[in-house]
Formats: C-alpha cells, structure tokens, sequence
C-alpha cells in the first residue's frame, strides 16, 4: 500500500518537473539582459525535461504493470487464464496450446466461463466474451449508466444475471442477460435494505409463471433476505417475525436454510411466502458450508443429496430428503487448524491444513468420512504471496512465483505449454 501511494505521489509531481527545471536552468545570472538568451536555455531545458518525465511516466507504467500480482481463473475445461489488473492483455494457457487476448484494461475479478466462452469487465464497465478455442474478442454488454456499480453476477440457463445499483442509494436494477440474443431486460427495485449494502443472488425459480431471485444483504453481523418478483415487487423474508437475522441463508431445492452461530432454521416455500419447515435445538449448531452459490455454478443446476458443514470438532452432512444430520469425521487435528467445504454437484471435498504444518490437504467427502485425496507440504497460507482458489474443474496454488493447477477428481497436476 505505501508503493501505491507513492506511485500516485509521483504521478502527481512529473507534470510539474519540466516546468520548474526549464526555469531554473534558464537563469545564467541575475541581470537585465536581452530575453533571447533565456528563452532559448529556457526551450532547450523544458523539451529535454519534458522528453526525460515522458521516458519517466512510461518506464513507471510498465514497473506498475509488471509489479502488479496475477490473478488466474480456471475454465472448466482446465484452460488456464493469466492477467494483471489494469493491463490491456490476458493470456490463456491450454494443455498443448497457448493464447494472448488483446482486452481492454481488466479491473474486475468477476471472470467466469460456461466451457466455450470465457467472460471478463473491463475498466469501461464492458462485458466482454471471449472464445477459448481461438481467442476472439466480442464485446457484449455494458451498462447504460452513467455510473455503474456491479454488486453480483450468477447464471442460470442462456441467462446472466447481474445487480448493478441504481439512481437512488435503495434501488438496484437487475439486468437479465441472455447470452445467445444479447436482449437485456432491467427490472428496478426499491428497498430500505439496499442502503446498507450489496445484494448477492444466491437463489431464483419460478412462481404461476412469474421469475423471482432470492438476494441476500449483509449489514455488518446481520443478513437480510428478500424475494425479488420480476414485476417489481419486493418480499421480505421473515424469520421468526424478524428481517434480520444472524444466520446467512442459502437456498436449495424450494428451501431456506439460515446457519451459522445460531441454531439452524429451515424455510420452506409455499408459493406465497416461506414458512417455517424445521428449527433445531439451541445445542445442535450446523454451519453449512457451501461455495457453490457463488457465480463459478449455476443457479439452475441440480439440487445435491446432501450439504456439507461444520458441527463442532466434527464435520457432517445433512439429507436434503430427510433433513437430518450426520457426523462424518474429526475435521480439527490441532488448535491451529482451519478448513472449509467446496462442493461440485453431487461431490464434496473438505480442503485445510494446519499452519504449524505449513501444508494444504484435500479429502473427498462420503457416507464413510473423509479420504485424502493429496497432501501438499510446504503450504504456507501465512505469506501474502501464497494464494490458493477451488474451482469446480480443480485448483490453482501459488507460492514463491510458481503457479501449479491440480484438476480434480484425482488432483493430478496439469502441464501447460
């Protein structure tokens, strides 16, 4: 943080150089003298000041470009995608091929991909889609706003889904994308719950016709859900007569389900409203932990038989058809340890370590308990240039300047050209 300040120091003072150095040098002495003399020291020192900030500013540029860290995604075809924020290229890397991307400058880490086609926002607020088979760039969406702010994006179907804020501080829009059409249809929303924070879709579906989404608010240590109906109206979701709540909700298969440090609630939908379906004992606390809502997996996908969680030292699962519990296996092997559950469809892995340990373990969830599938020592998630992301096709480690991809089910490392 201190070098970006500094590079904004900079950038701010080089403007100035050329002008204050030409008029130094110009001066040879104190005098009354004719104006020819000075003006011409003063040309010749404000164009080589001028020529030295101009090799200045860019030489900085490229310094900021080259320093800035990586980010990378991985398709679901293990094609690897490579950029910096801020530039204007992306390189993607295949198995036995390799591509560079001429974009506009990314500055978004909203990057997702639905196998054929990879989707990147640039500093314009433009959506951009781009072949993984031959790297063609298609421009195919930006925001009519004159100043857009992107809260969330999911997909479900032919559709993306994205809620951009609007005029007022409790207003969103959401912008229905079709992908194969490029047709945006905007519906406006107003509520008192937007002024606090930004929505997150984590569900939608479809009543006597009519779509709705399900969005989430976060205000500090509280939640807020709401049923949003395409036509504008807005339902709060209540849960014990209450809008907030300490629980975060995740919707499955027609059900809310609020866990977290309190007891866990069920919801269920009626077509009208959501009512309570099961609520558990103060003693029997089930953090679910589910990544799948995020925009890596559509809304639409099918529902799992079970969702995975933390109750205590041990990690469990619940049916979805029964809703009950069941402990798997000890998750904690020591007081430093930490670890969370991804799922991809029907599979669910456990993925932590031990920071005393400096390692990485990844273990396929079942009926049994726990199976490691790899071990990676030498993990060290204390250091800042450490960096690990779960996709649904595999993982991407970083450490030390070296980038490994290991795709699942088995974790077997992927070459890249």
């Amino acid at each position: 943080m201190p070098g970006f300040f500094a590079m904004i120091l900079f950038q701010i003072v080089l403007p100035v150089v050329p002008f204050v150095a030409a008029l130094l040098f110009s001066f040879g002495r104190f005098d009354v003298r004719r104006s020819r003399p000075f003006k011409r020291r003063y040309g010749i020192a404000f164009a080589a000041g001028l020529a030295f900030c101009a090799l200045a500013a860019f030489g900085s540029r490229a310094a900021a470009d080259s320093l800035a860290p990586k980010h990378f995604y991985l398709t679901q075809d293990l094609k690897l995608a490579e950029w910096r924020l801020g530039t204007k290229s992306m390189r993607i890397h295949g198995p036995g091929s390799s591509l560079e991307v001429r974009v506009g400058p990314l500055r978004s880490l909203f990057i997702w991909d639905d196998a054929s086609s990879l989707f990147a926002w640039d500093a314009d607020d433009r959506l951009s889609r781009i072949d993984l088979a031959t790297g063609e760039l298609e421009s195919f969406y930006r925001s009519d706003q004159k100043r857009a702010y992107l809260f969330d994006q999911k997909i479900y179907g032919s559709t993306i889904a994205l809620v951009e804020d609007g005029s007022r501080r409790d207003e969103i829009l959401i912008v229905a994308l079709d992908r194969q059409t490029k047709k945006a249809d905007r519906h406006v929303f107003t509520h008192d719950a937007f002024i606090y924070g930004g929505p997150k879709i984590i569900g939608m579906g479809i009543r006597d016709g009519m779509r709705f989404w399900i969005c989430m608010i976060r205000k500090k240590a509280e939640c807020s859900t709401l049923r949003l109906w395409e036509d504008g109206r807005v339902e709060e979701i209540l849960v014990n007569g209450r809008l907030q709540t300490v629980n975060s909700p995740l919707f499955l298969n027609g059900l809310l389900f609020f866990t977290g440090r309190e007891p866990m609630l069920i919801l269920q939908d009626t077509g009208k409203s959501f009512e309570m379906k099961k609520e558990f004992p103060a003693d029997e606390v089930f953090h679910v932990q589910d990544e799948s809502w995020q925009f890596r997996e559509p809304l639409d996908a099918p529902p799992p038989s079970f969702i995975y969680g933390k109750r205590g030292p041990k990690l469990a699962r619940m049916s979805l058809e029964t809703l009950e519990i069941e402990d798997l296996a000890d998750w904690r092997e020591s007081d430093d340890s930490w670890g969370f559950v991804h799922r991809h469809g029907d599979q669910a892995y456990f993925i932590g370590g031990s920071r005393s340990r400096k390692n990485l373990d990844v273990y396929a969830l079942s009926e049994a308990g726990m199976r490691l599938i790899r071990s990676f020592p030498g993990i060290d998630t204390e250091r800042r240039d450490t960096r690990f992301t779960v996709y649904g096709s595999g993982i991407v480690i970083t450490q030390g300047g070296r980038v490994g991809v290991y795709a699942f089910p088995d974790l077997r490392e992927v070459e890249y050209q």
